[in-house]
């Protein structure tokens, strides 16, 4: 009697053992096959390279330093900056060869600044990022990988920023020219239309005062280096 009970046993455990198997092989080639009818309709879909419209919009956090001259003032103050903000980027991108095209678009933003600087007899507050120019290169590793990088120049206006001159706070609307932009960007499609970009800028601002602007608030010049970064969405109008 125990000697058939063994056999049972071992005969059902021969069974489930064979029955897991085929069942996980049967698994693991239907994964296979949906994974590949899914690659096969992104390539028949995207081809070697994204043509076409894409729009993103990204929080970015921005560190870097300001530089300011006023002429009452003997010497060049230099403080930190740390701001935080959204930016909108359209862009059309254009096939080269294979996976390889340029882009062009603009882009369109806002930036607080964070830190108060109120000894320093210069607070600068938020400023709009105006619509410019963008012009790249852009890889298509994948069409579920896109790298691209380039550059930006455009404008930004910085509203009711305050300088010390002559020993008094003066309020100053400004607009500084952004050149250059440089970026490098990584797009990650998570959708046959939608990705995840992460970007990293680093960019130089500028402001000189107008002529016949001696003696007046607008007499100073402004100078900024900053680095920012930004992790936002993509939108790819196939």
């Amino acid at each position: 009697m125990r000697i058939k009970i063994f056999h049972w046993t071992i005969s059902l455990l021969v069974v489930f053992w064979a029955a897991i198997t085929t069942l996980t092989t049967c698994f693991a080639a239907s994964m296979e096959q949906k994974t590949l009818s899914v690659e096969a309709t992104w390539e028949a879909h995207v081809g070697q390279y994204r043509k076409g419209h894409n729009l993103g919009i990204a929080p970015i956090l921005s560190t870097g330093l300001w530089q300011v001259e006023v002429p009452s003032q003997n010497g060049t103050q230099v403080m930190a900056s740390q701001s935080y903000g959204v930016t909108i980027q359209y862009s059309y991108h254009f096939q080269l060869y294979n996976g390889f095209g340029y882009f062009l678009g603009s882009s369109f933003g806002y930036l607080q600044e964070m830190g108060r600087h109120t000894d320093e007899g210069f607070r600068p507050t938020s400023t709009w990022q105006l619509p410019g120019l963008q012009a790249g290169l852009s890889v298509n590793v994948t069409p579920r990988i896109r790298i691209a990088t380039g550059a930006d120049i455009h404008m930004e206006r910085m509203e009711a920023f305050t300088v010390r001159n002559n020993g008094e706070d003066t309020k100053i609307y400004a607009t500084l020219r952004t050149w250059p932009d440089r970026f490098v960007m990584v797009d990650l499609f998570y959708q046959l239309r939608m990705a995840v970009r992460l970007e990293a800028h680093q960019r130089t601002l500028g402001y000189q005062p107008p002529r016949n602007s001696a003696g007046k608030p607008t007499d100073i010049s402004l100078h900024k280096e900053d680095r920012w970064l930004g992790l936002g969405l993509i939108f790819h109008d196939l």
